[in-house]
């Protein structure tokens, strides 16, 4: 399975949002801060930041466990789930 450098693929996805004015300064923020940064941490204490499909999946359905059911939380997993998709719907590949 094809890897990408995930913080390489956050800067581009951060980039693209930007040009394109997709989502306002305050959700790109969200997304940022919310999104992408708990992210890259988790992998990164993983000791990788070189990830596939199947781990960003896993990561996913590591943080709809954590938040499901929470009503209070929902707009966090919201955020989550649209940051670790983007690759994907963004086309946005960043190879290792």
């Amino acid at each position: 399975m094809r890897e990408y450098d995930l913080g390489a693929m956050i800067e581009s996805a951060l980039r693209k949002l930007k040009d394109e004015g997709a989502i306002s300064t305050q959700k790109l923020y969200s997304f940022k801060s919310m999104g992408f940064r708990p992210l890259l941490k988790h992998f990164e204490s993983a000791g990788d930041t070189f990830v596939d499909d199947d781990m960003l999946k896993s990561y996913l359905e590591e943080q709809y466990e954590k938040y499901r059911g929470d009503k209070k939380q929902s707009w966090r997993w919201q955020i989550i789930r649209r940051s670790t998709e983007l690759r994907s719907c963004r086309k946005i590949t960043c190879n290792k």
